[in-house]
């Protein structure tokens, strides 16, 4: 949303605004972490990424300050890069506004809905973008509760070990990180 220069914004809307940006942050390393431990836990994951190119990066954006996540595929290994040059080999998907990024990031619309509602944009190969959607789809299946990923999803993937697994996972790799 564009302000003009003369229009102030208020301090709820600074806060709600910073609020927002929170949720993306913690939402996205979240999912980071998800990347990572169910490479090693869910075979589907692991054959998706196993076919990605090697130095690709896949990432997901956040407009207006917001947090963006960029995952590199390297030699095997999935690694987090800050502000990586973007090319045209890679996929990013850049929500559309705030609003969406929170929609989906927050399990209240899935990746298919966003599309549907032209919450975002991609730059980048659709075919290598689609493995990168999997691949969130199978996350989100174990990082939201079934009765969020049943009303964001036509097809709820099978979960191939516990959600409570997973998320002990991410929480003992972001712990022994920081």
């Amino acid at each position: 949303m564009q302000l003009e220069k003369n229009k102030t914004i208020s301090v709820g809307t600074k806060g709600i605004m910073l609020l927002e940006r929170i949720i993306c942050k913690v939402v996205l390393r979240v999912l980071q972490g998800g990347f990572q431990e169910l490479y090693h836990l869910d075979h589907r994951i692991a054959e998706e990424m196993n076919q990605w190119e090697n130095n690709m990066i896949y990432g997901l954006e956040c407009p207006q300050g917001g947090a963006s996540l960029y995952l590199q595929w390297k030699n095997g290994k999935l690694k987090k890069v800050k502000n990586p040059p973007i090319t045209y080999h890679d996929a990013i998907i850049q929500f559309t506004s705030m609003y969406m990024a929170i929609l989906v990031l927050t399990g209240q619309i899935g990746i298919s809905g966003a599309y549907a509602l032209h919450g975002f944009t991609l730059k980048g190969d659709i075919a290598k973008t689609m493995s990168f959607a999997r691949c969130v789809d199978i996350l989100e299946s174990y990082l939201f509760p079934n009765v969020i990923t049943e009303r964001i999803m036509t097809a709820v993937p099978k979960k191939e070990t516990s959600s409570l697994l997973v998320y002990a996972s991410i929480m003992k790799n972001i712990i022994t990180v920081h």
